[in-house]
């Protein structure tokens, strides 16, 4: 639909580049078409739980009562722009679809998919070295890892033909089943040696320099000003007597310094 073509072009111009540079790229080939496995079962586990199966509210829960006033088909005011998005995406995915999937039918090279080069003027581009049929060898994998992955999912969500339940699972795959659950412990990692030494650095380090040498300067001026301020304030009496004599005194001082060599 609306991704394969994409994901298929990204796919081929990853094996490409093992065969074309280097043998790396076959293991980040590996690595996609293992994410591509994932992503269909993990979607497919989401559609079969969430849309197929029995109710699964608990019948002594206080909305099972109320569940047919709360679940129902959306108006058509949400439907119809979801078929219309839902028409695009099919239609969409052949905006892209490979040039080689033409040129093998018509036995000559075809540029049908006006998206393939479109970033070429930015890009670098790696020549295409693979042959037809290893392009569709390739197609073909990806086709049959996603309809594998939909399978399973489909057993194992829907068809519920192998056991699911947490406690399964945790006999079945024991450690990893506790690594899986944990999440790999990336939170903790993430707040113990990233989220935690930044927080600490900015208590200890920023924060003490931003009261110290931030509010310090600004500080410091604002006191300069009100000390001189302070003095000056006494000039400030409001008598004209004392304005006027502070301006004769400026005045003799002014023609001292004229005279005066």
């Amino acid at each position: 639909l609306a991704g394969f073509f994409s994901k298929d072009e990204i796919l081929a111009y990853t094996f490409n580049a093992g065969a074309a540079w280097a043998p790396m790229y076959y293991a980040l080939w590996g690595i996609a078409i293992l994410t591509a496995f994932m992503t269909a079962f993990y979607m497919f586990r989401l559609t079969y739980s969430t849309f197929h199966g029995e109710f699964r509210l608990p019948k002594h829960h206080p909305e099972a009562a109320h569940a047919a006033e709360y679940l129902h088909e959306s108006p058509w005011n949400v439907t119809l722009p979801l078929w219309i998005l839902g028409i695009l995406s099919v239609i969409g995915g052949f905006m892209g679809i490979p040039n080689f999937i033409v040129s093998s039918f018509t036995h000559q090279e075809s540029h049908i998919n006006w998206l393939h080069g479109w970033l070429e003027p930015v890009t670098a581009q790696t020549p295409i070295i693979l042959s037809h049929t290893i392009e569709w060898i390739l197609l073909i994998t990806s086709v049959l890892v996603a309809s594998t992955s939909v399978y399973l999912a489909r057993r194992m969500y829907l068809l519920s033909e192998l056991n699911t339940s947490d406690l399964a699972i945790q006999k079945r795959f024991k450690g990893m089943y506790n690594v899986w659950s944990e999440k790999y412990n990336l939170d903790e990692i993430y707040e113990g040696y990233i989220a935690e030494p930044l927080v600490r650095f900015s208590d200890k380090v920023l924060a003490v320099f931003d009261m110290k040498v931030v509010d310090g300067f600004v500080n410091s001026v604002a006191g300069v000003v009100r000390f001189f301020g302070f003095l000056l304030r006494y000039t400030q009496t409001g008598l004209v007597q004392n304005y006027a004599l502070l301006l004769v005194i400026g005045v003799v001082i002014l023609l001292a310094m004229l005279v005066i060599p």
